[in-house]
């Protein structure tokens, strides 16, 4: 009943200003039904996203924010919704509004942690938008950017079909002089996602009966190998960059890692290692 009489005010535009106090009562019954809730979607979802389309663009915001909201509560129940979903998120992903344009991208993030290995599908309209988003950023600090990378990192393994089209634009980041270095740090993990989203992929024409010139640089050569190989080394880059490289749960500012730098190269039990010493046996 309670969620009957909220759709009549969201589908009333004369009741406009009780639609941000109603959409927030809607998704505090959703999160305390938790999955409970899932029944009710065919009642919500139509005029909910009706609203999305005929609201004003800040008003808009908040739909999308709360939407994100919603998909977490219902998860894959969502999946009967996702067409309209994302034919707004595609026809209002470029909209003015640069804000607007994170708070979309939080919603596709929501909408691939609910549906996990599902959400591949829904991939090849996202990718060209989130490459644009790279190529095209003229936001403050670049944030899109920053929020694009973090959205590759959630997709995690669905990226596999597109790493082609998504590390050399990441790369091409990291080695831009001109990219804020905030930016070009987050590159270094946005990459090391991909790749590991990719660790489990083989290629079985890249070797001959698992060996590639044989013996052991045969089984080093493989696909799974080099994939983790690479991930290990962009990982150790990443944490270098960040402050983590000592120690995983501290950051550390330059002064302190040089200083400790300066400490190891300079330690007489960590130099005694590299001289065998007398041997007088020889």
């Amino acid at each position: 009943v309670s969620i009957s009489a909220l759709m009549r005010i969201l589908r009333d535009p004369s009741l406009f200003s009780h639609h941000k106090s109603l959409i927030q009562a809607l998704i505090f019954i959703f999160k305390s039904l938790g999955l409970k809730c899932v029944p009710f979607l065919p009642q919500v979802m139509p005029p909910y996203l009706r609203a999305m389309r005929q609201c004003e663009q800040g008003f808009r915001e908040f739909l999308f924010q709360q939407l994100g909201l919603l998909v977490l509560v219902v998860k894959q129940h969502i999946r009967n919704y996702l067409p309209e979903i994302f034919g707004l998120v595609k026809e209002y992903w470029q909209g003015p509004d640069s804000i607007a344009q994170v708070t979309i991208i939080s919603l596709v993030e929501s909408i691939s942690s609910a549906l996990g290995g599902e959400f591949k599908v829904y991939l090849p309209g996202l990718i060209p938008q989130l490459l644009r988003v790279f190529t095209h950023d003229t936001s403050p600090d670049r944030l899109h950017t920053r929020k694009a990378m973090g959205a590759l990192e959630t997709f995690g393994a669905n990226l596999d079909d597109y790493l082609h089209l998504i590390i050399p634009p990441l790369v091409k980041l990291f080695e831009a002089q001109t990219a804020p270095m905030g930016i070009r740090v987050a590159a270094v993990p946005a990459v090391a996602a991909a790749g590991a989203g990719a660790g489990a992929t083989t290629a079985p024409d890249a070797t001959r009966d698992g060996k590639e010139g044989g013996g052991e640089k045969g089984e080093n050569s493989k696909p799974e190998v080099l994939n983790e190989r690479a991930v290990n080394v962009i990982n150790r880059v990443s944490n270098k960059l960040t402050g983590r490289d000592f120690a995983p749960n501290e950051t550390l500012d330059v002064p302190t890692q040089v200083q400790r730098l300066i400490t190891q190269a300079t330690s007489h039990e960590r130099l005694s290692t590299l001289y065998v010493g007398w041997c007088a046996f020889w």
